[in-house]
């Protein structure tokens, strides 16, 4: 039924291709077909990433110390872990968090970011899986220190899922001034409802603490 254009695999003539898709047989170019979700998602869902990368680049940048104990704490490299690597892995996201607001370079910053937040969901599942239940995450801020979880873990899988949304083919349409105040309005909301629930999640996580403690 060709009145549903849902990411079914379609020939290029057809929709519209996203450019790393590879080549199909029979030398026919094969892409993601062109789906019905408005072009304002995309940008909503890039902006939150941005925000999401940034804000993590600033607290290691801003407290390299702390997150070398982090690293340290997840017991996952071979050798000590260093501050340099915080510079590292900070400056890494932060290239990642604005390349996300450039079009040209959007679509590697997106698979950039679903590399980086894979890794980090598996870092984190990992140590669940030995029992190492109370080491601090690394993603709060300074001051602020959230025990890893499995809420995480799904927390990352979300982000990564909202990133593959972008990669999908949309239609191509001019945004007016309207498209951009709604891009912003709900922009700021979902960053809203992000830190929110980290802020509720990190709570109950020390309630918890406190119920077991007596």
């Amino acid at each position: 039924m060709r009145k549903w254009r849902w990411m079914f695999i379609a020939p290029r003539r057809e929709s519209t291709c996203v450019p790393w898709v590879p080549m199909h047989r029979k030398h026919r170019s094969w892409c993601i077909r062109q789906t019905d979700m408005d072009p304002v998602y995309n940008h909503v869902i890039s902006l939150l990433l941005s925000w999401v990368f940034i804000s993590a680049a600033w607290h290691k940048l801003r407290q390299p110390d702390r997150f070398k104990v982090v690293l340290d704490n997840y017991q996952l490299l071979p050798f000590p872990a260093h501050t340099f690597y915080a510079w590292i892995v900070g400056l890494m996201e932060a290239a990642i968090g604005i390349g996300l607001l450039l079009g040209n370079v959007r679509t590697t910053a997106v698979v950039a970011g679903m590399v980086v937040l894979t890794v980090y969901a598996l870092a984190i599942g990992f140590n669940l899986l030995r029992g190492r239940s109370d080491i601090d995450c690394g993603c709060s801020g300074p001051g602020s220190q959230q025990p890893i979880s499995w809420h995480l873990v799904v927390r990352n899988i979300f982000l990564v899922t909202l990133a593959g949304a972008t990669l999908v083919a949309m239609p191509l349409r001019a945004l007016v001034w309207i498209d951009w105040l709604t891009t912003i309005c709900a922009s700021l909301l979902a960053i809203v409802i992000y830190q929110g629930c980290g802020i509720l999640l990190e709570n109950q996580l020390k309630l918890n603490e406190m119920r077991r403690g007596t």
